[in-house]
């Protein structure tokens, strides 16, 4: 790092930036593929802070569909444009419920349908 610092590298400072800018989707797409991957149907989550919009973030959703890029979610209640309750979410922006976080959040009454069951 001290070599790019002092101007050792600036003829391959692009190239360099190309290199982590690559390294990085990668790393994202890993974690997505991961993160997709340990979503089930019926699962309980917690939508965290990396969601858009942001008035989303900290809702709990029950999983009604996972497929290669997203989950199909069914929030507690409608909430602002989610006027069904259904919304798509990328895998990073979710949070699995497990253990007492996931039975406080049975408690509440969550009805279990499939996206098809919309009226």
């Amino acid at each position: 790092m001290g070599a790019i610092a002092v101007g050792d590298h600036d003829d391959q400072l692009t190239a360099l930036a190309e290199a982590v800018d690559a390294r990085r989707r990668l790393l994202h797409t890993v974690r997505s593929a991961t993160a997709l991957a340990a979503l089930r149907v019926g699962d309980l989550v917690r939508i965290n802070h990396a969601v858009s919009p942001r008035y989303l973030a900290g809702l709990q959703a029950r999983v009604v569909e996972v497929d290669e890029h997203a989950a199909t979610l069914r929030l507690q209640r409608p909430v602002g444009r989610f006027s069904s309750g259904l919304l798509r979410c990328p895998p990073l922006a979710v949070d699995r419920l497990e253990g007492d976080a996931a039975a406080d959040f049975a408690v509440v009454g969550f009805a279990q349908r499939s996206p098809s069951s919309e009226p």
